[in-house]
């Protein structure tokens, strides 16, 4: 009973002493090997239950310092080997008994310690699956992460990490269950983009970006990786900013690093450049990124590039974010707008093509063909508005598209409509009226213009929640309605109204024009005595 292990026999030092009589020296591999085996004899020779993992970490150390010395590392480790082998430590023992196989293949001693630990190993890990399958989900979730710890190869343990995984899933854990998917460095395809799938479930987005990023590490460079990209690029577009965090609103955007970011941009730059099935879309989601790091010519190039390779729905979204994008660069924008309006008539998204039209007319000073197009969009769009807010949205839109182009009159029709429908706050409808007004005061109705714009200055006054442009806004209005009564000759409304557009401009710090309204006034007042003197 008392049989020392087979497996290594340990040296008898003949000759030991305690490191040194300085305390402050530090103690040498051979002196630590010495006194381990020393530890480990005394152990072997008890009758009890006694705890090797002491021993074990003193070879363990013992093992760090003589990393370059073979001769020593491997007596260092095949002792450890041992140590933890009585611990019934058999994946540590194994683990140990392999370095030293490492130096040396054909080590027998090395072997054999491999080669038992291994068969404790299977059992263990054949005995902890076997139990598994009748426990319910968490339980069984556990069970198949311990047997795990005991599989001897990769297989084995994908194998039950996966069965662990689906277990706490079912039980909808799903951070439990990603934590098990993904827990293998060397995981394969399948695990790391289920484990993505349970971090996505979770909410765990900042996690499922890091584990997009291995998966592509593992793939090769074909139609998967190009879709494992995109994927990445879409998880980053979704939950990422790359804004200043001390700024950040909204408090769920996860900070993408730079060069995690920049790790990003060259992949899609790869794709971009291969001839698989999402070389648009990827040419898309880099021009996206682009726009976001304020690499705006780049992102121009890649929309251009991304353009011809997408569905028209695809397109038309792509060419209206570069649109936007293209601030700075006016043609760029034009060019962009065009295409959006293009591709949004194509797929009966006439809102969204009108929208986009009106607004290349307006960058182009084109009052004739864009302008036109926008209309007809327009006005296709509003036979099928989703509700009445869309509706007069896009009556808005109609009317100032109108505007735009000359056809005042017309421009009426819309306008009214856009105001009959009851808006949601009283700033949308403020600017309904005042457009109402404008197409109004355009068309020469100015009896028409002078009651819609009082509706507007009523409003100004009476308003539930004050705007931020109102007082802007009343000022405007003020003018406005000054004006309208001069055109119909009516002096004596015109008088006060131009006074109190003069003092809300002032108020406003617009001192140019609060003089010219004054100016106004006085010339009002003057024809007011006037007629007052001739009606006498």
């Amino acid at each position: 009973k008392k049989k020392v292990m087979t497996l290594l026999s340990y040296a008898k030092w003949d000759h030991f002493e305690d490191g040194s009589d300085d305390e402050g020296e530090e103690e040498s591999v051979e002196e630590m090997l010495a006194r381990g085996n020393m530890i480990m004899n005394t152990l072997l020779a008890k009758e009890e239950q006694v705890d090797f993992s002491g021993v074990a970490d003193l070879y363990e150390r013992a093992a760090e310092k003589s990393a370059s010395k073979p001769d020593l590392f491997i007596r260092a480790v095949l002792n450890a080997a041992t140590a933890w082998y009585k611990q019934k430590e058999w994946s540590k023992s194994r683990n140990d008994a392999i370095k030293a196989e490492k130096i040396d293949p054909k080590l027998k001693k090395a072997i054999e310690i491999r080669l038992a630990c291994e068969k404790e190993m299977e059992i263990v890990f054949q005995e902890r699956c076997n139990q598994a399958e009748s426990l319910d989900f968490k339980a069984k979730a556990k069970a198949y992460a311990e047997a795990a710890d005991f599989a001897v190869r990769p297989e084995e343990q994908w194998f039950a990490l996966s069965k662990g995984a689906e277990a706490y899933e079912q039980a909808q854990e799903w951070k439990l269950a990603a934590d098990l998917y993904l827990r293998h460095a060397d995981a394969p395809v399948g695990l790391i983009s289920r484990g993505l799938i349970a971090l996505d479930k979770a909410d765990l987005y900042g996690q499922a970006i890091d584990a997009n990023f291995r998966l592509i590490q593992k793939l090769e460079k074909d139609d998967d990786w190009c879709r494992a990209v995109l994927a990445l690029a879409s998880r980053v577009r979704k939950h990422c900013t790359f804004d200043d965090p001390t700024k950040q609103k909204k408090k769920k955007k996860i900070q993408l690093i730079p060069n995690k970011r920049q790790e990003l941009i060259s992949l899609l730059t790869q794709a971009t450049e291969k001839n698989c099935t999402y070389q648009g879309e990827c040419a898309d989601a880099l021009a996206e990124i682009l726009f976001w790091s304020g690499r705006y010519k780049e992102g121009l190039k890649a929309s251009r590039k991304a353009l011809p390779k997408l569905k028209a729905s695809q397109a038309a979204e792509c060419a209206l974010s570069a649109a936007h994008a293209a601030h700075e660069d006016k043609e760029e924008a034009i060019f962009f707008f065009d295409q959006a309006a293009k591709l949004f008539s194509q797929i009966n998204r006439h809102d969204k093509a009108g929208d986009a039209a009106y607004t290349a007319a307006v960058l182009a000073n084109d009052k004739g063909e864009r302008a036109s197009c926008a209309a007809r969009f327009l006005k296709a769009a509003t036979l099928d508005a989703a509700d009445d807010q869309e509706q007069a949205r896009l009556q808005f839109l109609l009317a100032k598209t109108l505007l735009f182009s000359g056809r005042h009159l017309d421009a009426c029709i819309p306008a009214r409509k856009a105001v009959l429908i009851k808006p949601p706050d009283d700033k949308i409808y403020f600017d309904r009226l005042d457009l109402l007004a404008e197409s109004f005061a355009l068309s020469q109705r100015f009896h028409d213009t002078i009651h819609v714009l009082k509706q507007a200055l009523y409003l100004t006054r009476h308003t539930r929640i004050a705007w931020s442009t109102r007082d802007m806004d009343q000022a405007r209005a003020t003018l406005a309605l000054a004006t309208a009564f001069e055109e119909v000759s009516d002096f004596h409304s015109s008088q006060p109204l131009w006074t109190d557009a003069a003092s809300a401009f002032s108020k406003l710090n617009k001192q140019q024009t609060a003089e010219s309204c004054r100016q106004r006034a006085d010339a009002a007042a003057k024809i007011i005595d006037r007629l007052d003197q001739q009606q006498s």
